[in-house]
């Protein structure tokens, strides 16, 4: 049951570069998962590795999940997707026929099969934040 989730204190899971990935069992909106990642010193979650997004998906215990992929509206038949840290988009994990905006779908969800969804921002679902580290993940 989802309704009143809240967090549960896992370890953060450290990966190459010094990033440290944490996924929250709370319901937001992406606006809303945006915002508390930024406060505690992090983002949504940038997702460039098979490695990472099975982590994320495992640590998420198979539950749609936010990550930070948005996209923007270059024209009337043109969408530009981005990382909200500015990272390359170097690796997705699209799930068949998507993206596809139906509906005007500007945010990204990890699935509960680990592939990717762009969905409405207002949804409500678990996020994961990323935060970089010179020292381990605690």
């Amino acid at each position: 049951m989802r309704g009143n989730a809240t967090i549960v204190h896992t370890n953060w899971n450290t990966e190459p570069k010094h990033l440290c990935f944490k996924v929250f069992f709370e319901d937001k909106t992406a606006y809303e998962a945006e915002k508390y990642c930024e406060s505690i010193g992090g983002l949504l979650a940038s997702i460039h590795t098979q490695e990472q997004n099975k982590l994320i998906h495992e640590k998420s215990n198979h539950t749609k999940t936010w990550i930070g992929l948005r996209f923007a509206t270059v024209d009337a038949n043109t969408r530009e997707k981005h990382w909200i840290d500015h990272s390359p988009t170097d690796f997705e994990n699209w799930d068949r026929n998507e993206p596809n905006n139906l509906g005007g779908e500007y945010c990204t969800v990890v699935n509960a099969d680990g592939t990717w969804n762009d969905i409405s921002c207002t949804r409500k679902f678990y996020f994961a934040c990323q935060i970089e580290s010179i020292t381990r993940c605690d």
